[in-house]
């Protein structure tokens, strides 16, 4: 052998990798990255007794004035109750301010009449909860509060809990989510429970899991506190599918991180209809992922060569894509690897199988915290219906792009 190919030839016996199976530990890989995520915020978030020191809220001098934000698009059927709910439990700090945002029923006569502060915004045009959340914080600007609390019209907080958002967001000065949840519906069934299970991890245990490794959440949207000065400093988030996350990712690059504050509950319900339930997951889901594309490599690039933990943190949790999204893309590859891995070597199974595990710990852990509340031991075999379901979705997103219109949740009463 002469110098010039020491080297080049293979050993005898040496197999060339192929084409697919590099693509198959090339993707493999890559999914690694969200299944590891998920499982170390769910096992944080689902540990029992975990000392959390330094992320206790001390409390204000004095309690800070607070005005309620509550969007509120045709909700005639439920804005009376809505509205009677936070004026009993805000005090003699709140205020309550009701954005009617381009109804056509009578929500605005009936939110003044049940007692709230009423502003109208008719712009057909320029539709979505972004938008009004905008005007509504203009409209403040000329007397505002120490502290802004939002609140959809559908939501529920604990007894007393809108004042505590208050007071955590006055005394640390940062942006404030409560424990933000969705029910099942009464009456519902298996995959509405299911879905009711993964928001619960999205917006519960996940959050909790960075919390208790001293590290920033994403807004989810309903119970959410900011103080004047740093809300006033946002972004606009006008027409964004998933105004809260695009918030919050504003806020945290401007080094206002959220912190998460679970002993406020923050509750509404999931739709009843499964249409309804079609198109609400499609808003958030699409929402979710566009924004995760184009901000993810800039929260990781950020994070790392500015040494931010907290932005590097949020880029790493936007990783992770809807669970139902992940199991389908980690089973697809799994059947992809046992193909490959019949003509091939079966090393390309083990990236999928990793994933498979870790996302499993992650459910299996945070069911044993939350799910079997809300997702009784005889509805688990419906989680594999739960992720059939999901297909369309993703379907529909690949064919016709992400949604880009804000489109109401129908209500029950509707």
């Amino acid at each position: 052998m002469s110098w010039d190919s020491w080297g080049t030839t293979p050993a005898r016996g040496a197999r060339r990798v192929s084409a697919a199976e590099w693509v198959i530990m090339v993707l493999g890989v890559l999914l690694l990255a969200p299944c590891l995520v998920l499982a170390i915020e769910c096992v944080f978030g689902s540990l029992r007794g975990v000392s959390e020191s330094g992320n206790s809220i001390p409390p204000p001098s004095s309690d800070p004035s607070f005005v309620v934000l509550m969007p509120a698009h045709d909700e005639e059927g439920i804005i009376e109750a809505a509205v009677r709910s936070v004026l009993d439990g805000i005090g003699p700090s709140g205020r309550l301010l009701v954005v009617a945002d381009n109804c056509k029923d009578q929500t605005a006569l009936l939110a003044e009449q049940a007692g709230a502060r009423v502003i109208v915004r008719d712009d057909p045009s320029h539709e979505g909860k972004g938008e009004a959340l905008s005007f509504g914080i203009a409209a403040l600007a000329e007397s505002p509060p120490d502290v802004l609390v939002v609140l959809d019209a559908d939501c529920r907080a604990s007894i007393g809990g809108l004042a505590r958002l208050a007071r955590a967001a006055h005394s640390l000065q940062r942006p404030i989510q409560g424990g933000y949840v969705l029910a099942p519906p009464l009456g519902a069934g298996p995959v509405a429970r299911v879905s009711a299970f993964a928001l619960a991890v999205r917006n519960h245990i996940r959050p909790l899991g960075l919390r208790r490794m001293g590290l920033p959440c994403h807004l989810t949207g309903s119970g959410m506190a900011f103080p004047w000065n740093v809300i006033i400093r946002a972004s606009p988030t006008r027409a964004n599918l998933v105004e809260d996350l695009a918030l919050a990712i504003d806020l945290a690059e401007k080094g206002h991180f959220a912190f998460y504050v679970d002993a406020v509950h923050i509750e509404s319900e999931l739709p009843k209809s499964s249409r309804a339930a079609f198109v609400q997951r499609r808003r958030w889901e699409t929402g979710q992922l566009s924004t995760s594309f184009r901000t993810v490599p800039r929260l990781l690039l950020r994070g790392l060569f500015r040494r931010n933990v907290g932005v590097f943190a949020l880029g790493c949790d936007l990783l992770v894509p809807p669970l139902a999204l992940l199991v389908l893309l980690l089973t697809a590859l799994t059947v992809a690897s046992l193909v490959v891995a019949a003509h091939t070597s079966a090393l390309v199974l083990l990236p999928p199988v990793v994933g498979l595990g870790l996302v499993s710990v992650a459910v299996l852990s945070a069911y044993l915290r939350v799910g079997s509340k809300i997702l009784p031991a005889r509805y688990l075999p419906a989680i594999p219906l739960y992720v059939l379901w999901k297909i369309p979705l993703y379907a529909t997103l690949l064919i016709q792009g992400r949604e880009r219109k804000w489109i109401r949740t129908k209500r029950d009463h509707d």
